[in-house]
């Protein structure tokens, strides 16, 4: 029954977005009665709680499964990888970056970006000052939400043809950002 609700609402926040719908909505499209509904979730945040903790470690497994670590970033298929984990979970992928995005779901990635800083600061011969900015960028290419952006309708890659562009453009990144004494900066910014 709990599986019920949690697709249910995955549903719904793609369908009419993280505020559009009730939690009435939820227990209807659910095939369960409201009454049966808060046996096993108090509210709204329950069940984001509930459908992240699930979801998430069900991502976290497939990529300890396939050994992929966002931090090796020399091999040339872990972005293509990557993205087509997100592709087999997309419909949760989508309504997390929506709930993410209207604030009622913080993103959990301290410890991935911190593995990030450490192998970028490590393994890149990149420039101290210029590591927090090496660090954003590869976060953000990286990320579901760039996964989304990419396989959108309007970009229409695949997932991984956009797992290779986001692969290749951080490896350009990383290649400049060796050759640079400081922060990163456009050329026409030099002084």
């Amino acid at each position: 029954m709990a599986k019920e609700i949690r697709l249910a609402f995955v549903d719904l926040v793609n369908l009419k977005g993280p505020n559009g719908f009730s939690l009435k909505d939820v227990a209807t499209s659910a095939g369960v009665s409201e009454r049966t509904m808060y046996r096993y979730y108090h509210g709204r945040e329950e069940i984001v709680e509930a459908i992240n903790q699930h979801e998430l470690a069900s991502m976290e497994a497939q990529l300890e499964q396939a050994r992929i670590r966002l931090t090796d970033l020399s091999d040339p298929e872990i972005m293509a990888r990557v993205f087509e984990i997100f592709e087999e979970s997309g419909e949760f992928v989508r309504a997390y970056d929506l709930l993410r995005q209207s604030g009622q779901k913080g993103a959990e990635s301290a410890g991935r970006t911190e593995e990030v800083r450490q192998a970028v600061a490590q393994n890149f011969g990149i420039a101290e000052a210029a590591v927090p900015q090496l660090v954003g960028l590869v976060r953000l290419m990286s990320s579901s939400t760039g996964w989304i952006r990419m396989t959108s309708a309007d970009v229409g890659l695949n997932s991984r043809e956009a797992g290779y562009a986001v692969q290749w453009a951080l490896e350009v990144l990383i290649d400049a950002a060796r050759n640079e004494p400081g922060t990163l900066r456009p050329k026409g910014g030099r002084t």
